[in-house]
């Protein structure tokens, strides 16, 4: 009997192995990619903004129209959440996606882009 479980569970690791090796780690792959292409241009329009008032806008829809004609979005990207300081002198925004699994990437001025998930 050990000889046959072991015997299954073997193949079974290695396919295992092999099916979650193939996907993209978090914060890598076209999704992600595209996601990072989405918030740089929200990241350059916050940026004019901090230059122009000398803080962060206290949301993402103070930029339109002034910085940028409209909020960028993408079908693979499930949720992009803004948050700025109470000083309003930094911020973090942070994207998120399936692919497989949740992932998370936020980008802060201080750790640039920090990249999370799980299945």
């Amino acid at each position: 009997m050990k000889k046959t479980t072991t015997s299954l569970f073997i193949p079974l690791a290695f396919i295992l192995i092999a099916l979650f090796g193939c996907f993209d780690k978090p914060g890598e792959g076209k999704k992600a990619e595209k996601g990072y292409k989405i918030c740089n241009t929200i990241i350059i329009a916050l940026d004019s903004c901090y230059k122009e008032n000398t803080v962060y806008p206290d949301s993402l829809s103070f930029l339109v129209p002034d910085y940028m004609k409209a909020i960028p979005a993408d079908d693979n990207i499930q949720s992009l959440e803004y948050t700025v300081s109470n000083l309003k002198d930094s911020f973090s925004l942070t994207f998120t996606y399936t692919a497989p699994g949740v992932n998370r990437c936020t980008y802060t001025q201080e750790k640039k882009w920090k990249c999370n998930g799980y299945y």
